[in-house]
C-alpha cells in the first residue's frame, strides 16, 4: 500500500468490502426467515463472516491492521451501525477467549474463501446459508 494517497487507499478498501458484503449477501438473502434471521446474530455465523471476511481481505493483499478495520467496517454495513459495531466488538473478544465455535465458524469462512479462490469461482461459499437453513 506505500505510495498511494490515503484517498486512493480508502477507495479501495470501500470497493473491497462492498464485494466481500455481496458475496456474504448471497448466503444471507436466499435464507431469509425470522428464524435464519436470528441465526445470523449467533457466535457460529459471527465467527464465519469474521473468517471469510478476513481471508478475502488477506487475499486482497490489504496490511493486517487495515483487516481489522475492514472486517468492522463489513459488521456495520451488514448489521447497522450499532449492531455491527457490537457484533465485530463481540468478534474481538471471542479471539481473546478463545471461542470455539467462532474460531471453528472462522475457518469454515476462511476456508471457504480459499476454495473459492482456488476453483477460480466455480466453488461458491455455501457454510453461512447452510447453517442459517440447518442451525
Amino acid at each position: 500500500m506505500f505510495g498511494r494517497s490515503k484517498k486512493e487507499r480508502l477507495l479501495k478498501a470501500i470497493a473491497l468490502i462492498d464485494k466481500c458484503e455481496e458475496l456474504l449477501r448471497y448466503q444471507i438473502e436466499a435464507m431469509e426467515t425470522d428464524e435464519s434471521r436470528s441465526r445470523l446474530h449467533s457466535p457460529f455465523a459471527y465467527g464465519y463472516i469474521f473468517g471469510f471476511a478476513d481471508a478475502f481481505f488477506a487475499k486482497e493483499h490489504v496490511a493486517d491492521g487495515d483487516r481489522l478495520g475492514n472486517v468492522s467496517s463489513l459488521f456495520e454495513s451488514l448489521f447497522g451501525p450499532k449492531a455491527g459495531v457490537m457484533a465485530s466488538e463481540w468478534c474481538m473478544a471471542a479471539m481473546q477467549d478463545q471461542d470455539e465455535t467462532f474460531i471453528r465458524a472462522r475457518l469454515v469462512g476462511g476456508q471457504e474463501i480459499f476454495a473459492l479462490i482456488n476453483s477460480r469461482g466455480e466453488q461458491i461459499p455455501t457454510g453461512l446459508g447452510k447453517y442459517l437453513l440447518d442451525g
